[in-house]
């Protein structure tokens, strides 16, 4: 089954790349808006953050190739210093400290969710909930592995997957239904 947003994307060539590109843009900005939406912990560097259902639901929407781009767009406008990331924040040294594994995961975790979702993932409820758990699971484990190297191992697990598990497991199954409810 092909991206949610193909239903509504023009067929002749210059509007669809219009339209495309207003997608991407758009995508960007959303993202950067759930970026917004943060509460900071006293004993982590990680905030809560609504980005890591942004990208997930934007990959259901907007397709592979859309979805990506608008999450590369996104990953540069902060490293090129726009405050796109959590508390207003950007600059390289974001993608290179604590956090940076998680914003940087957020590739292949859109990469794996959109083409599960092509490849049939929202057939059914258990196959769409695997694939957002599947993504989580990459997001965790890239953004904990790159935490580790600021914070060991151990504290990367405390610090950086066990107080989001709640969160993640309510984001899935938000995702789940409402990706699902969508005809």
């Amino acid at each position: 089954m092909s991206a949610l947003i193909d239903r509504i994307r023009p067929e002749q060539t210059r509007s669809r790349i219009l339209f495309d590109c207003g997608a991407i843009g758009l995508g960007s900005l959303f993202i950067a808006l759930m970026a917004q939406l943060s509460v900071p912990l006293w004993f982590t560097p990680v905030p809560i953050t609504l980005q890591t259902f942004a990208i997930m639901l934007l990959a259901a929407i907007l397709g592979k190739k859309q979805a990506l781009l608008a999450v590369a767009c996104y990953l540069v406008e902060g490293a090129c210093g726009l405050p796109v990331f959590a508390s207003f924040t950007g600059g390289i040294a974001k993608l290179m400290g604590p956090t940076g594994g998680y914003l940087l995961a957020f590739l292949p975790a859109v990469y794996v969710t959109a083409t599960l979702l092509e490849k049939g993932a929202r057939k059914n409820i258990f196959t769409l909930m695997a694939t957002f758990t599947l993504a989580t699971l990459i997001l965790f484990a890239c953004g904990a592995s790159q935490l580790a190297y600021f914070v060991g191992i151990s504290n990367a697990f405390f610090m950086g997957v066990y107080p989001f598990l709640p969160g993640a497991v309510i984001k899935i199954v938000a995702l789940t239904f409402m990706v699902r409810s969508v005809k």
